[in-house]
């Protein structure tokens, strides 16, 4: 579950980001 997909690194990216 790290880089399953394009949607998947966005939205880690996007929580790590606002967090």
């Amino acid at each position: 579950m790290q880089t399953d997909g394009p949607v998947n690194h966005r939205g880690k990216t996007d929580v790590r980001k606002s967090s």
